[in-house]
């Protein structure tokens, strides 16, 4: 897990310091902070209840149309009440990946709809519950594979920030079934 992140951290600060693009723009850099609802989807919405969803992003801009950078996430989700469940459990999902968003970054549009797909890792956890099966035993955090494409609109409120309503389909592919989550969300980014 340590060497995922420091490959992934090694990659971010390459693009940040090396980066050789000619494009030419004052704005390079983006930070932005996003957050709103997520909705179990598939077999992963049985036995879970939608839950909330916080990101944090930073990357840079190498192109007109293209960005890469880090995405940090946190993802929580509870046990339906139903279907045997008792009390407590939940599940809690941590991602970092890496990020692509393909965007018109010099757009003199108010409204700029934008692109975002994101591959990493999440360490997912699972805390206990009691069910008239029996208990759900906590688990320790344990890394999958993850993949996430979205979609969004960002609002230009001023040169440097912009308010973004975003939409985005979260795959870990932990198991044979899978989870899988869809996150509507709200949040601002800062260029700089």
């Amino acid at each position: 897990m340590k060497k995922k992140i420091i490959v992934m951290a090694t990659l971010l600060i390459t693009v940040l310091i090396f980066n050789t693009s000619s494009f030419s723009q004052d704005k390079k850099y983006f930070a932005g902070l996003i957050g709103g609802v997520s909705l179990p989807v598939g077999n992963f919405s049985y036995g879970y209840k939608p839950g909330f969803n916080i990101e944090g992003r930073a990357g840079v801009k190498t192109s007109e149309h293209f960005a890469v950078g880090m995405d940090v996430s946190y993802n929580t989700f509870s046990f339906k009440e139903g279907y045997g469940v008792l009390s407590g459990g939940q599940n809690i999902i941590v991602s970092i990946k890496g990020l692509m968003v393909f965007k018109e970054f010099s757009s003199f549009s108010k409204v700029i709809p934008y692109a975002t797909i994101a591959a990493g890792v999440n360490m997912n956890k699972r805390f206990s519950g009691e069910t008239v099966w029996g208990n759900i035993y906590e688990t320790d955090f344990y890394n999958s594979f993850a993949v996430d494409i979205g979609g969004g609109v960002s609002f230009k409120a001023s040169e440097d920030f912009e308010i973004d309503l975003e939409s985005k389909l979260n795959s870990s592919f932990d198991n044979p079934v899978g989870i899988f989550s869809v996150n509507f969300k709200a949040g601002v980014n800062y260029n700089f």
